[in-house]
């Protein structure tokens, strides 16, 4: 079967007006990459203070029955822009979080997600969710916080309870969803996930 967008670096056209703004960086907000599949492209480069941690592409999907975020950001305050975007793209709850790997930078955004939305099933692979809990999520936290000097106060580890496997196919929002990986990747717990009705490929990182 033909994957139709590969979300990582896929560039869309915004019809939305007031955009998350970061100062000296740039505008934010999701962009349409098919039917009602949705990518908000984030700066280049490493977190810092001046893009305020935030370096990723979150991903969104509006489900039949509520909506699915992948990866939702580097910190709670990117997160809950991140949030303020998906509002304006649908007042839909959001039912589930898929988190693509280990690095914080895609998945400390967590927290602001399971502050608005305390339902929310948050998914990755066995090993990311073994990681976070592990010290490697502390270890990220401690990261951002040094890299966005300070800006990253009052994040807390909200890591994924539910593991994904390469191989799985799962309806969740109403959507079928399928599971893509192999190991090492980008790292040793890269999962990769289809969104099966837009032939949509979410890659996190393994685009590189």
């Amino acid at each position: 079967m033909k994957i139709r967008g590969m979300v990582l670096g896929l560039l869309g056209v915004s019809f939305h007006v007031q955009a998350w703004t970061i100062a000296g960086v740039g505008e934010f907000q999701f962009d349409p990459v098919a039917k009602q599949v949705y990518v908000m492209h984030g700066p280049l480069g490493h977190p810092n203070k001046t893009n305020q941690g935030f370096m990723n592409n979150p991903g969104l999907v509006v489900g039949a029955e509520g909506l699915v975020l992948i990866d939702p950001g580097s910190t709670r305050a990117v997160g809950k822009q991140v949030l303020n975007e998906v509002a304006k793209i649908s007042t839909k709850p959001i039912v589930a979080v898929f988190n693509t790997h280990i690095h914080g930078d895609h998945w400390l955004g967590n927290q602001a997600v399971k502050e608005a939305w305390p339902d929310v099933k948050i998914y990755a692979h066995p090993q990311t969710i073994q990681q976070a809990t592990d010290g490697e999520g502390q270890r990220w936290l401690d990261l951002m916080n040094k890299l966005t000097e300070g800006l990253s106060a009052g994040t807390t580890l909200v890591p994924a309870t539910l593991a994904i496997n390469a191989g799985d196919e799962l309806t969740i929002g109403g959507e079928v969803w399928r599971f893509h990986g192999v190991s090492p990747a980008h790292t040793d717990s890269d999962i990769m996930i289809e969104h099966v009705a837009s032939k949509t490929l979410f890659m996190g990182d393994n685009g590189f």
